[in-house]
Formats: structure tokens, sequence, C-alpha cells
């Protein structure tokens, strides 16, 4: 063993070797890591790698971000991490949880153990994906010399390495605070949930409540899920950590920075196409691409967007999935992307959401070759519209299922004429001398010009939408509103009075 990484513990650990009590005094208040550690050169730094539990990566690391610097009084220069995000590690605590509900699963099925349907239901509610992993943690051992010259690692008998550390010897996280944080959320909520019996709302720090359990108690079947995801947690989780050594705070800062700027996320659609557990992922992949609802020739493209995308010379049909992700987030949960949607929100509704595409799906020229220049669904504007007052009556304010359902009898029933020659969806275009010639009615239902983000343009004899989605599909809701004869949208009447008390009407 080389004399600069291991100068005494060789002798130590195997020939009971005597020291004096000067030469202990470096070594005194060590804890060892009873794990193998692998030494690297990461670009030609010598760091080195452990597998260790993620409970005593917990014990063993620290964060340099402000709140934690300030805490222990040091100087603020030694801060090298942002601000904890509570809201971020909550949802990594939900996806760490859901990992190990799936390996107790995994666990009692091997043993020919009985699964209790309380963790079917459990792992169906969080979004169960195929398979869960954590990339590594990186971190630092500051209180030591560049390259760890200092450090002591411990040769076993069976030759494998342990690091031994002096007392203030810890590693401060790099790239991972927030996986580290979300650890400490979990086991917290553990540890009540076995004490107490009884689940915690989100305001006092609860991660997670059944469907439909208003008492807040646990079943006895729910009760050892719980203790079993605990046990597991605390013997085998295991991540992966990347030590550098003696680093400075300036160096650690450069490192944050490189770890998180350098790398190249996935588009937005090829993320969502990948993403086997979001509610609205698993609803499109399994009610809308296995099923083929929406037709056999429209093809879903895994990346780009209509909005960025060059002119396609291919007649065929495509819709992106970022805008069709987006259009299902609009129908379930009247959000605009699906991050944060819940099982609850999409399951009990599965019927709902297929009824709408089906509806959809059933209007001329929908998913035809060079659909773009004969109707309007080919805009995914015009499909967010559908969806945004189809969730109107499903789960807003305006919940009135009875009026969700006679809606997409009037979309089943062709009453919505989606052609680009339709000059209904040119209404906004006129003044409103111009629309009231066409329907006095009309002023009750459209936004007033004096409120409207801009709407669209004619070119060529077609609408070119402006980009301001959300707006649109809300105007043009409005007008489908007014053109079957529903309610106006009660949020007008407070813009109207807005606008006269500011003197723009």
């Amino acid at each position: 063993m080389p004399n600069d990484l291991n100068p005494l513990s060789t002798e130590t650990e195997e020939t009971g070797r005597r020291f004096k009590l000067g030469e202990l005094k470096g070594l005194g208040g060590r804890t060892e890591f009873n794990a193998p550690v692998l030494m690297g050169f990461n670009m030609g730094n010598r760091t080195l790698a452990l597998t260790i539990t993620m409970e005593q990566f917990r014990e063993y690391s620290d964060v340099a971000n402000e709140a934690r610097i300030v805490e222990m009084g040091d100087d603020r220069s030694d801060i090298a991490q942002r601000p904890l995000d509570e809201k971020h590690a909550r949802s990594i605590a939900l996806y760490m949880l859901r990992g190990l509900l799936a390996a107790v699963r995994q666990n009692w099925q091997d043993e020919d153990r009985h699964i209790p349907d309380d963790l079917g239901d459990i792992l169906s509610e969080l979004g169960e994906g195929p398979y869960q992993g954590l990339q590594p943690f990186t971190g630092n051992i500051r209180k030591c010399l560049p390259g760890g010259e200092d450090l002591v690692l411990i040769e076993k008998s069976d030759g494998k390495l342990v690091l031994s550390l002096r007392q203030g010897q810890i590693i401060y996280v790099i790239d991972g605070q927030h996986r580290r944080y979300a650890y400490e959320l979990l086991m917290n909520w553990l540890r009540e949930l076995i004490a107490t019996r009884r689940y915690s709302s989100k305001r006092r720090g609860g991660l997670y409540i059944p469907e439909g359990n208003e008492d807040m108690q646990m079943t006895t079947a729910e009760v050892d899920i719980w203790i079993a995801a605990a046990e597991l947690a605390r013997s085998h989780f295991t991540v992966d950590v990347t030590v550098h050594l003696g680093l400075k705070p300036d160096q650690e800062k450069q490192l944050f920075h490189d770890l998180n700027n350098l790398g190249k996320k996935p588009d937005a659609a090829l993320a969502q196409a990948f993403d086997q557990a979001n509610p609205i992922s698993v609803f499109i992949r399994k009610n809308l691409e296995d099923t083929g609802v929406l037709g056999a020739q429209l093809k879903i493209a895994d990346a780009g967007s209509k909005k960025g995308a060059k002119k396609n010379d291919d007649p065929a049909a495509v819709i992106y999935r970022d805008d069709l992700v987006s259009t299902n987030a609009l129908l379930f949960a009247g959000a605009t992307n699906q991050a944060g949607i819940s099982t609850s929100a999409v399951n009990p509704s599965t019927d709902y959401g297929i009824r709408f595409w089906k509806a959809v799906a059933s209007q001329p020229h929908f998913g035809e070759p060079n659909w773009e220049d004969k109707t309007l669904l080919a805009e995914p504007v015009m499909l967010k519209a559908l969806a945004q007052l189809a969730y109107t009556f499903h789960g807003s304010r305006e919940r009135n299922h009875e009026q969700r359902d006679r809606f997409l009898e009037d979309i089943e029933a062709g009453k919505i004429d989606f052609s680009p020659s339709n000059t209904m969806w040119e209404l906004y275009l006129k003044d409103d001398a111009g629309r009231a010639e066409v329907d006095a009615t009309l002023d009750d239902y459209l936004t007033p010009d004096a409120g409207r983000k801009p709407y669209a343009v004619k070119r060529d004899g077609r609408l070119d939408f402006a980009s301001n989605t959300r707006d649109i599909a809300r105007y043009l809701g409005d007008l489908m509103r007014w053109h079957l004869k529903y309610e106006p949208r009660p949020g007008l009447a407070t813009l109207k009075a807005k606008l006269a008390n500011q003197g723009k009407l």
C-alpha cells in the first residue's frame, strides 16, 4: 500500500502496531466508512468513489448553503450551494417513496408473501413507473490537503480499502442537496407514521394520504407496508458518491456550476415520451397511442413543437407530443403542463378523457394528410381550447358534469365547424360594430378589445394565431360558448367592470 495514502493503517489493522501518544493525536475521533473505497482520477484530479447507504451519507455529509453556513457561524465565503427548494425536495421524496414501495413489493413476491391490495393501490396513486433509480452524488472533503494527501485509508484483511475520517472531516455536498434533504423528509415522515399510526396533512409535513382516507387512520396492512419501507430505506438504500478531495469553496462553486450547466437536458417532447410514470404520459400511451384512438394516419412526433418546427414537406398529419401532453394536462387538471398532476386527477376520469379524444378525432379531416389546410384542429391552440372548456365543466369552479357531457355530445354531433373558412373564428378581428351586426349578444361572450391580448392575424386567407396560447384558447372557448348557446364565462363580468372603472370601456 503506498505510504502517501496509507502511512499507518495496514500495520494498525493487521499487526497491532503500537504508537506513542504524540503519534496518535492525528488519529483521534475517526469514523470509518464500512464500504469499499475506489480511487479514481477525474480529469487528473484524485477522487474517491464510495457506495454507502443513504442513511450513512446523510450522517457523514453536510451542505454549504447560506442557511447552513449561517447556522454554524462560518464565514459567508464558505457558501457554495444554492438555497434549498423544499417543494422540489418533496417531489424527490415522493419519487424515493415510490421506488422503495416497488422494492417492498418485489421483496414480498420473492418471499412468496401475500401482497395486500393496499400496496398496489398506493403505488397506483403515486404513479408507479417501470423502474426507479437515484443518480450519484458529488461531494468534497474540505478539511484535508489537496488530493487527500493526509487522508487515512485502512486496508482490511480481504484487501478492501476503508476510508477513515477524523473529527470534522465531512463530505460537503456539491451536487445532490435536494436528494439528501428529500431522504430526510421521507424518513421523518415514515417515523411519524409508524409511531402515530395516522397520516398527517401536507401542512404538517405529510407527503402522501391515500385517496378517500378522510379520518387519516391507517389499516393494519398499511402499517406493515410503511414499516417495511422504513426498514428497506435504512438497510438497502445505497447511493454512489464521487468525493473530491481538498477543494476550496471557490472550486466547489465552479464544480457546482459545471455539473449543473454543462449538461444538456432532453427535449421536452422526448422527456415526456420516455416518462412512464406521470399519469398524463401513461394515459397518452395506454389510451391514445396503443389503442389508435387518434387514427392510424396521425403521427406523434417526439421531438420539436409546432411553434418552432420548420415546414414539413411530408404531407402526413403530425401532432407534437409536447402539444399532446399540454392538451391533456388542460383536459384533466386545467394545467399547462403535466408536472405535479396526480393520478387522482387522471385515473378516475379515464373514460371522460377517452370520450373527449374520440369526439375530437371523429371531426372532418382530423389527422388526414395535409390536415393543416383542411381543419383548425391541426392548430394545437384549438385542441387546447376544446380541452380547457371541457375541463371547465369537468373540474373547475364551474364544474357541472351534465354541461360537460352536453359539450362532448355537441362535439360528437359535429355542431362546431372547425374548417378554416368558418368566419366565426374571425369575429375577434371585427370591431364592436361589426360584431354587433352579426349578433348583438356577442358582447356578452367575448373579451372586450381593451382587455384582450393579441389574438390572430389573417395571412393568405388563413388565421395565424398569436403565441399567447392560454389566452387564445380561452377566447376560442368563448366563441364556442356563444355558438352553442351556453352561458357566458363568469369571469367576463368582473373583467368588464374593472375595465369600466379604468375608463377603458
